[in-house]
This record gives C-alpha cells, sequence and structure tokens, in this order.
C-alpha cells in the first residue's frame, strides 16, 4: 500500500487545497468513526465522521467524475466553507448578509440610472482624523464609490435607486415569502430599468440579471438548509 502515499490525487489547479497523506485514511476514520458510534459517543462519532469526509476527498471523491462522486466531493466543501459541516450557525448568517448587498451591487450597476440631484459628498468622513495617508486615500475610494451609490436617483420617477435595488436583493434572497414581494419586483424593474408601455415587467428585466436572480435564490436555498442544520446539530448535541 505504500504507493498510495506517493501518489498525487489532486488535478492541476486544485493542488493548493489539502489532501489526505494516504488513500486510505478515510478507511482509517471509518473505523473510529464506527467505534466511537458503538460506544454512544455521539460527538467523537460526528468528528471522525467530518475526518473521514475530508480524507476521501481526490482520492475517493472527485472534483470531476462520476455522478456520486464529483456529488459528495463538492457537497462536502460546501458544507465545509457554508457551516463547518454544522458546527458554525454563524458562518450562513453572514455569508446570507454579505450576499444581499454583493447582489445588489450587481443589479445595481446593471441599471439604467442618473446623477441623483444632490451633489455627490466625496469628502472625507470626520472620524478619519490622523489617520496614515495611505489609509485615507483608501478611505476616500471606498468613500466616494458608496456616496455615489446612495445618491443614484431610478430610472424614471423619484427614490433612490439603492433602496429599491437593496429591497429587491433582500426580497430575492428571502425567496419572495415576504408580503408585497412582487410589489417590491415591480418597483425595482421600473426604477433600474424604465418602463416600457405594452410590455411585462419580467421581460423588461436583462436575461443576465434573471440568471442572477435565481442564482441568488439557490444559493440562499443553500445557506438557509445549512443554518437550519446547523441549527440542528446544536439542539441535537446540546
Amino acid at each position: 500500500m505504500g504507493w498510495l502515499k506517493k501518489k498525487e490525487p489532486r488535478p492541476a489547479g486544485l493542488k493548493h487545497l489539502k489532501v489526505a497523506p494516504a488513500a486510505d485514511d478515510g478507511d482509517k476514520f471509518r473505523a473510529l468513526s464506527d467505534l466511537a458510534d458503538a460506544a454512544s459517543n455521539r460527538a467523537k462519532a460526528r468528528e471522525f465522521s467530518i475526518q473521514e469526509s475530508r480524507a476521501r476527498r481526490f482520492w475517493h471523491d472527485k472534483p470531476i467524475g462520476g455522478v456520486g462522486s464529483t456529488g459528495k466531493f463538492w457537497s462536502g466543501v460546501a458544507l465545509e466553507a457554508g457551516s463547518d459541516y454544522g458546527r458554525s450557525i454563524t458562518r450562513p448568517i453572514a455569508i446570507w448578509i454579505v450576499s444581499i448587498f454583493v447582489f445588489a451591487t450587481y443589479y445595481l450597476a446593471r441599471g439604467d440610472l442618473k446623477p441623483g440631484s444632490s451633489q455627490l459628498n466625496s469628502a472625507l468622513p470626520s472620524w478619519i482624523g490622523d489617520a496614515p495617508e495611505f489609509a485615507k486615500t483608501f478611505i476616500a475610494q471606498i468613500y466616494g464609490f458608496f456616496s455615489t451609490i446612495a445618491e443614484l436617483d431610478c430610472a424614471i420617477g423619484g427614490g433612490g435607486a439603492w433602496q429599491q435595488t437593496l429591497d429587491f436583493s433582500l426580497k430575492t434572497s428571502l425567496l419572495r415569502v415576504l408580503p408585497s414581494g412582487e410589489l417590491i419586483s415591480e418597483n425595482f424593474t421600473h426604477c433600474l430599468f424604465g418602463a416600457r408601455q405594452g410590455v411585462s415587467v419580467a421581460s423588461q428585466i436583462p436575461l443576465d440579471v434573471s440568471f442572477v436572480a435565481a442564482g441568488q435564490i439557490g444559493m440562499s436555498m443553500f445557506l438557509i438548509a445549512l443554518f437550519a442544520h446547523a441549527l440542528w446539530m446544536r439542539i441535537r448535541n446540546g
């Protein structure tokens, strides 16, 4: 079995990711998990099961290959990144909150907007004080960017485009379960892309925005599932 330890299972482009020293490490963790489960040590059994999933990565579960193997590989990566295999409740929530602003920024960038009527405020805020010059430059760029976003007006009518876009991103991330979700969608479409008579609201949204919104819904469903799983594991394990 010594040849197993010398083989490189990671494909080009993924060699920076961690891999178990040997192909049979997963079997060893599986045996330890079974022993802990037989001893009614649920916490240890869970930990060994997680280590088994990590040890099987690349050796048995491939990033590209059979359906079952590839599914196990990427579901394991997603579980680890999204909630540390159900051990973190705050991580999926934090990713979900950040994603709302990231998607909103994308929607805003795709809109047909106009500058606000008031002068954009690009001056440094007073709390900067005596910060180093490089810090002032960086903060000035970030502050100016968000000041510009905050003062963008809708394509038609009044009102701030950022508020409409953030509302749409929030409702989309909540899977449109909140009341007035469709109204927000219509307001968002008219605000960012204008209104065309005789054309349905949905058809006025660019195709890439529709695909991104669908992706946001899928991502939010996954993060909500990760949060529910982590919460269940916390309750189950006390």
